[in-house]
């Protein structure tokens, strides 16, 4: 199966990110997987100058025949990083496509896009800078995927949503998942398995989100609490 993996803060240290310097490349090679292989359409380099996954644009069309172009971005982009991502889904071969950007600090809990974190990188653009140089400008960006937030134990705040219009007059669904800190995080079950499935139906506009976990779901003891069910959890959003 093809599967495209977007950089986050610890993929560049640990604590205290001060440098770009990243091993995603020898973990993430661009031939690591050929089914991915077969979608990559553009790639950028990376801080050290190096053309990795980190910054890359893949092709896919769904069994109903809709394109998508999915846009990954290295953590906290520079502003040369979304000067490349606009310069790509600008090209006319994929003004028909439907763009998802995946990046990683973009909104807190509170569905507000982060506007400055304290890590100590130059020229890093979280939520509103990515929002405001690449995202709202756009014609044809219509998903945004996020992860990075949360709080222990606390299911609400690993999440966010919202809804935007880009320049186009199209609206962008933006989302943020993640799980790190459930089930005790790291000195627990780092997140219990928690995963976010989205459906898009056949009609090309409906999306269906649920979140689930397989953790839960393998024994008959707890496959009761396989499924999350609270509002910002399962919902259903429309695409234009």
């Amino acid at each position: 199966m093809p599967f495209i993996t977007a950089a986050g803060n610890h993929d560049y240290g640990y604590s205290n990110i001060s440098s770009r310097n990243t091993n995603f490349n020898k973990y993430f090679p661009i031939d690591k997987n050929f089914q991915t292989q077969k979608l990559v359409r553009e790639v950028a380099q990376n801080a050290e100058k190096i053309p990795t996954l980190e910054n890359a644009a893949f092709e896919f069309t769904s069994p109903h025949g809709q394109k998508f172009l999915f846009v990954t971005l290295e953590f906290a982009p520079r502003d040369t990083t979304l000067a490349w991502a606009k310069g790509v889904i600008n090209q006319d071969k994929y003004k028909q496509h439907k763009v998802v950007v995946l990046t990683h600090s973009y909104m807190n809990a509170k569905n507000e896009h982060m506007v400055k974190e304290n890590y100590a990188i130059a020229e890093g653009n979280y939520g509103a800078g990515i929002y405001q140089k690449l995202v709202q400008p756009s014609k044809n960006i219509q998903l945004v995927f996020a992860g990075h937030i949360g709080a222990p134990d606390k299911p609400k705040e690993h999440v966010a949503f919202r809804t935007d219009t880009n320049a186009g007059g199209k609206k962008v669904q933006q989302m943020v998942f993640n799980a790190q800190a459930l089930g005790g995080g790291w000195y627990g079950n780092g997140g219990d398995g928690w995963l976010r499935i989205l459906e898009f139906l056949p009609d090309g506009k409906t999306v269906k989100v649920k979140t689930f976990s397989p953790f839960f779901a393998i024994s008959p003891t707890t496959q009761q609490h396989a499924w999350r069910t609270a509002n910002y959890d399962e919902f259903s959003f429309v695409l234009d």
